[in-house]
């Protein structure tokens, strides 16, 4: 079934993520911390709708997601990426 996400489910799996950072191996996790949040997920209690967030639901809201644009971005030399101002491209840049 179709997992469906709310932002306190996506803000916790983040937070997850980001506590156990020390687990990336290059742009992503192994299935054992995406499984690992997904129970950390469940113990709050967020679930507003679709099934209970398993660990397979993780892993693609994660290669899906913006955060895994963000590293794909981060690998290329010479790049910047602030968590406030994004890549702050300004002027003419911006049309490309």
């Amino acid at each position: 079934e179709k997992a469906n996400w709310n932002d306190a489910e996506i803000e916790a799996m983040l937070n997850y993520l980001i506590l156990h950072r020390s687990k990336l191996a290059d742009t992503t996790f192994k299935m054992s911390t995406f499984n690992e949040a997904a129970a950390d997920i469940g113990t709050k209690n967020l679930r507003t709708q679709g099934p209970v967030k398993i660990g397979v639901h993780c892993k693609t809201k994660w290669n899906a997601g913006a955060y895994n644009q963000i590293n794909k971005y981060l690998q290329k030399s010479g790049v910047h990426w602030d968590p406030t101002l994004g890549a702050n491209i300004q002027g003419t840049a911006t049309e490309e």
